[in-house]
């Protein structure tokens, strides 16, 4: 019976990895946690140093939604490079732009030169690179597995990057006390070029140019003509908006939190960081362990409108334990609604316009970092505790009217 219990815990673990023996996959997943892990400890040095310069809630969102804001516009030019060019050269170069944007810098950190026009600049910078990069990722993933592997490279890609956010942000917070913010930069350089030295030797096969049936507006067309006969989308797709535009105004207000109201230091702060992407973590290993999973819509909204409170909550928190507990079960919220909700999507339209209508989630992860911008404003006014407070009242509100306004919402 011991046998049989370890023989199958070895299965399940081998399963769990079986994208692995892929030797492309292998390079490809290697490089994305080198990757992520430098670009979440950017991220949180680019906050701080906004924080220390400005003290400013609005230029903190804004630094935070510039990384985000030119996806809007950029990714589907990056979906269509994605489809014209070679994936791995593509993803290539747009790692050493980012190499290059680390590395200016950190040489302007270091040389104490350094303004708030210059975080502006090289977050939009980022987002140009980031608006190629993020479709190459998800397009090559078929190029480098087989097809009834590619679920299983898709989750493992997803816990790479979930692992990534949870274990460097707090390292970040350390390095920024002990050695200061160029360090970051520097090891972000670094981690880009490691990613690079993985990519190189993968080969993927050739795209074969296939001729369209359609025109560009007719596809559009015949996209909004079967969103407006399923109105049911646009409610999911809404729904997204909760959980991109609270990751974003809570995460680029963080700095403020740590200094003025839980008084933490940069380490303290970065653990602070940290806790959503545990939570994210826990989420997509609790959820990943389901084949089904019923009454998903109820679920999915009842966890957006939970959210709403829990920000509340930390909106009131002057404990750093429960600060750190709240954050951590609104990441893991936020994680569940996106998977969950994307899941149902995918479900309920037709494969010929998967393309097209997933790219809608793109374009609202991009006006919700837009949209962060008002609470910025809110707290500049007023203070971060009251614009957290107004956010919770929106991810409040958004998904309890959603769920009485599309009379669907229970079939699935």
């Amino acid at each position: 019976m011991l046998w049989n219990v370890r023989s199958k815990a070895r299965g399940i673990r081998m399963q769990l990895f079986d994208s692995l023996y892929y030797p492309n996959y292998r390079s490809y997943w290697l490089g994305s946690i080198a990757e992520h892990f430098g670009e979440y400890m950017e991220l949180v040095a680019l906050l701080w140093i906004t924080n220390k310069i400005t003290a400013s809630p609005f230029l903190l969102t804004l630094v935070g939604s510039c990384r985000f804001l030119p996806m809007v516009f950029l990714s589907l030019p990056g979906g269509l490079a994605a489809d014209w060019f070679n994936r791995c050269n593509l993803l290539i170069v747009s790692l050493l732009g980012s190499i290059c944007l680390s590395v200016y810098l950190a040489v302007v950190y270091a040389s104490g030169l350094v303004t708030v026009w210059h975080l502006i600049a090289i977050s939009l910078l980022h987002g140009v690179a980031m608006s190629f990069n993020h479709p190459v990722r998800q397009s090559i993933l078929p190029n480098l597995v087989e097809s009834e592997h590619l679920i299983n490279a898709i989750s493992l890609e997803t816990g790479s990057v979930l692992t990534s956010q949870a274990i460097a942000m707090p390292i970040a917070g350390c390095l920024i006390g002990s050695i200061g913010a160029a360090s970051v930069f520097a090891l972000r350089a670094a981690l880009v070029l490691l990613t690079i030295w993985w990519l190189i030797p993968i080969r993927t096969a050739s795209i074969p140019a296939s001729p369209r049936r359609l025109t560009t507006w007719q596809d559009l067309s015949e996209a909004a003509h079967h969103m407006h006969a399923n109105v049911l989308i646009f409610g999911l797709v809404a729904l997204l908006f909760v959980p991109r535009l609270s990751t974003n105004v809570y995460t680029s207000l963080l700095p403020i939190f740590a200094v003025n109201i839980l008084q933490i230091g940069p380490q303290g702060y970065g653990i602070l960081q940290g806790a959503p992407g545990w939570g994210s973590l826990i989420a997509f290993v609790t959820l990943a362990s389901f084949r089904k999973l019923r009454n998903r819509k109820p679920l999915v909204f009842g966890m957006a409108i939970i959210t709403g409170i829990l920000l509340a909550g930390f909106a009131e928190s002057h404990w750093l334990i429960m600060s750190l507990s709240l954050l951590f079960l609104v990441g893991g919220l936020n994680t569940s609604i996106v998977i969950l909700d994307t899941a149902m999507i995918q479900s309920i339209i037709p494969n010929n316009m998967r393309g097209k209508i997933m790219s809608l989630p793109e374009i609202i992860r991009g006006l919700g970092t837009a949209a962060a911008l008002i609470f910025g404003a809110i707290g500049e006014c007023t203070s971060t505790s009251f614009a957290i407070l107004v956010l919770a009242g929106v991810c409040f509100f958004i998904p309890s009217s959603l769920f009485f306004l599309f009379p669907q919402r229970r079939n699935i």
